[in-house]
């Protein structure tokens, strides 16, 4: 490895050094020198990454989502998210384009492969949290105290952002605000749905609303358009227009839950009694085309 780095590292400063009086008459050299450098020193990234592993069922960690192709992450689920298994936990994943396109599941008669098709044309250029990232895991508990082996009642990763752009297209993607892990089943931390497509940043609910869920506690999205149009969200054509320009509540405020008890005093473990914050606005914009 260390040979492989030294010869990675000769071969960038022989590309700097052969620039050098190119780059001061035309800003093109310089930028593929610069552009050259920066692969290498990605490529030496990938050759010395490790990815961490566990055998504690109460313990996982964030994979290396970076330059794969977006088809080849998760899955798709009967409920229209696309989600990803760490260890027992099933985190959702959320694609953030640059220019806000849609690139959730989509439903086509015709096309079982749909999304699939959709998504390869898409690599992964930066993360919200970290590889490497622990996923603290607990589990429903039997009445005799054991535990559940796949029951999951609490995790401290549920959602991770992956900013995409065009295979072979220039630059970086959108930047993403680094995420935060709940420290434990009382406290989340609100997302951040800037640059999100509208179809992407929460769910049609059963009263009808438009929410998202942090654990077992639920928010609720108002949308606010440009020029006041209505969105109609049970319309999935409509809200995959929409791209969110700004939010309420800023990214990683506390969302602070306290849970029902039961007669002996004991918590439920998913009844929520009190929420600090019940709803977010959510002002988007049509996308451009």
């Amino acid at each position: 490895m260390k040979r492989t780095t030294s010869v990675v590292l000769l071969s960038a400063s022989l590309l700097l050094m052969s620039g050098c009086s190119s780059a001061e008459s035309t800003g093109t050299a310089a930028e593929a020198v610069e552009n050259a450098a920066s692969a290498i020193q990605e490529k030496v990234q990938e050759e010395t990454f490790v990815q961490k592993t566990s055998s504690d069922k109460h313990l996982a960690y964030v994979k290396k989502y970076i330059g794969m192709n977006a088809a080849s992450i998760g899955y798709d689920t009967w409920g229209g998210n696309r989600m990803d298994q760490l260890g027992s936990a099933t985190v959702d994943i959320v694609f953030v384009s640059e220019d806000g396109t849609y690139l959730g599941q989509i439903d086509d008669e015709d096309n079982d492969n749909a999304t699939e098709d959709l998504l390869k044309d898409y690599v992964v250029t930066a993360q919200n949290f970290e590889p490497n990232t622990e996923v603290q895991i607990e589990y429903e508990k039997k009445e005799d105290g054991s535990e559940y082996d796949n029951l999951v009642s609490w995790q401290s990763i549920s959602q991770i952002d992956l900013a995409v752009k065009k295979v072979g297209s220039l630059g970086n993607g959108p930047a993403l605000t680094p995420g935060i892990p709940s420290r434990d089943r009382y406290t989340f931390y609100i997302a951040d749905y800037t640059g999100r497509n509208l179809a992407s940043a929460g769910y049609e609910s059963l009263g009808g609303n438009f929410m998202d869920a942090y654990g077992p506690a639920v928010i609720k999205l108002d949308i606010i358009t440009e020029d006041g149009s209505y969105v109609d969200i049970s319309d999935a054509s409509q809200l995959q227009q929409y791209v969110v320009v700004t939010q309420s509540v800023e990214p990683g405020t506390e969302l602070d839950i306290t849970y029902l008890k039961k007669e002996n005093g004991e918590e439920y473990s998913n009844l929520i009694d009190h929420q600090n914050i019940d709803s977010i606005t959510l002002n988007v914009k049509k996308i451009s085309g």
